[in-house]
């Protein structure tokens, strides 16, 4: 049996719940608790990609996750706020004059 589990957070390190998990290219999916906290048993032995999706956040994958027999793989995915659901974007720039 294979394991992998852990908390996906945002870039300010709080805890993303409600996060769908995959084991890309399979059917093996679940979704992170109310704490964050996900578990995925029963991984075949193998190399996979693994991805975390979660609205407002840009879809993170981690790759190679290579599982082995009675192994506990424990990743700590870190999510990024997607730039769409941003508020406002606020640019400063310096006018410099050539001539």
């Amino acid at each position: 049996m294979v394991v992998t589990h852990n908390t996906p957070r945002s870039a300010y390190k709080s805890k993303l719940p409600n996060t769908k998990v995959e084991v890309f290219g399979s059917d093996i999916t679940t979704t992170s608790d109310s704490n964050g906290f996900y578990r995925i048993d029963n991984v075949p032995y193998g190399e996979y990609m693994i991805t975390y999706k979660k609205e407002g956040y840009v879809e993170t994958i981690y790759f190679p996750v290579k599982t082995i027999d009675s192994l506990t793989i424990r990743i700590s995915p870190i999510l990024t706020k997607s730039v769409k659901d941003l508020k406002s974007i606020v640019v400063c720039c310096k006018r410099i004059d050539f001539f």
